[in-house]
């Protein structure tokens, strides 16, 4: 049995293209679990990764992973640090697809794919980068696409969510 856990960006909800059409990637053999955080302040980055980890590490702490033979995290932006500090402090050993990570990820992340645009106005691209390096973590590299990986021309958006979503595809084939 494989479990799939989706964590949603702050303003990045599970109905926008990355994580609507990832969700729609998993085939039936996946129990899916949809992360919720609750409202969250209007805060530097770094608080409220603090707050909604701590929200979701309350929520899954006790939960019995043992069940699954697979997991794989699939996130957005604060999602991404919030999932890979879980699998880490819980040793999930999971896989992760990392939507536009933030800086915070790389604590925390050891294994899976990234995708990040280069006009990321969130997060120097060079430190994704420099981190995906060090990891092993192959990156997938969007020029001049912004943190929703969008770059305000809508063909090349198109292009790029269908591009993300067969690298993500081919992904979790593997696993």
């Amino acid at each position: 049995m494989k479990l799939a856990m989706i964590f949603p960006g702050i303003g990045y909800t599970f109905d926008k293209p990355l994580l609507y059409y990832s969700q729609k990637l998993l085939s039936s053999e996946y129990e899916v679990i949809r992360i919720q955080y609750g409202q969250l302040p209007k805060i530097d980055i770094k608080d409220v990764f603090e707050i909604a980890y701590q929200r979701v590490w309350e929520m899954y702490k006790d939960f019995d992973f043992s069940k699954y033979d697979s997991i794989v995290c699939i996130s957005k932006s604060v999602g991404t640090a919030i999932s890979t500090r879980l699998d880490q402090n819980l040793n999930l050993q999971a896989k992760h697809v990392l939507y536009t990570p933030i800086e915070i990820t790389f604590r925390y992340a050891r294994s899976g794919i990234a995708f990040s645009g280069t006009k990321d106005p969130w997060v120097d691209f060079s430190i994704v980068q420099n981190n995906c390096d060090t990891y092993d973590i192959p990156l997938y590299v969007y020029p001049d696409c912004n943190h929703s990986l969008e770059c305000q021309n809508i063909e090349k958006d198109i292009q790029t969510i269908q591009e993300v979503m067969k690298y993500t595809l081919k992904f979790l084939e593997t696993l």
